[in-house]
C-alpha cells in the first residue's frame, strides 16, 4: 500500500511538472512574439501592457502589478508590486491550478538580484490577507533583452528567456526548475 500511494504522489509531482512546463513554454512563446513585434528600446511598462493583451487572448486570468505586503517580525513594514500573478484558470492547453507570479526584467542577464526579488515575494506572499496570495510557490523569471543583439550565423534578434522556479516555505528555499 505504501508503495502505491508513493507511485501515486510522484506521479502527481511529474503532472504538475508538466503542467507547469506547458504554462512556462505558452508564456514564452507569447513573449517572443512580443518581442518580435516590438524589438527592443522600450520600457518595461510597456511589455507588460502587450503581456497583458496576450494574457487576455489566450483566456489566462491574472493580477497585475497588485501590492503585497512586505513583513518584518509578522509586521507590515511596506509594499511591493510583482508583475503578475497568474491566478487558477482552465486555460487550453494546460491549467493553472495555483497561484504564479512573474517578474519581468529588461535586461541581457538575469542577476542574482532578480533572483532574491523573487524569493522575497514568495517569502511575503503567506502573510497576506489575501487568500489568491497564500499558496502561491512557483515563480517565472521573464528576460527581455535590453538591446538587440544579432545571432552571428542566422542574423535574428536575440529573443526572450525564461527561468522557472519553486519555493519551499517549510525551508524558506527557492530552486530552479531544468525546462
Amino acid at each position: 500500500m505504501k508503495t502505491l500511494i508513493f507511485i501515486q504522489h510522484f506521479n502527481n509531482i511529474i503532472l504538475r511538472e508538466n503542467n507547469m512546463k506547458k504554462i512556462v513554454n505558452e508564456i514564452l512563446k507569447i513573449s517572443n512574439r512580443i518581442y518580435k513585434e516590438l524589438g527592443s528600446g522600450f520600457p518595461e511598462n510597456i511589455y507588460q501592457n502587450a503581456l497583458a493583451i496576450e494574457l487576455r487572448r489566450a483566456k489566462i486570468e491574472y493580477l497585475k502589478e497588485v501590492n503585497i505586503e512586505i513583513f518584518y517580525r509578522n509586521e507590515s513594514i511596506g509594499a511591493d508590486r510583482p508583475d503578475f500573478i497568474l491566478l487558477p484558470c482552465k486555460a487550453k492547453p494546460f491549467s493553472i491550478k495555483s497561484p504564479i507570479v512573474i517578474e519581468m526584467k529588461i535586461t541581457n542577464k538575469l542577476t542574482d538580484d532578480n533572483k532574491q526579488q523573487l524569493k522575497s515575494y514568495f517569502s511575503s506572499f503567506p502573510k497576506n490577507n489575501s487568500p489568491s496570495l497564500k499558496d502561491i510557490t512557483h515563480g517565472i523569471l521573464l528576460k527581455f533583452p535590453k538591446v538587440e543583439e544579432s545571432v552571428a550565423a542566422k542574423d535574428e534578434p536575440r529573443i526572450v528567456e525564461v527561468e522557472l522556479y519553486e519555493y519551499n516555505p517549510k525551508t524558506k528555499k527557492m530552486s530552479a526548475i531544468e525546462l
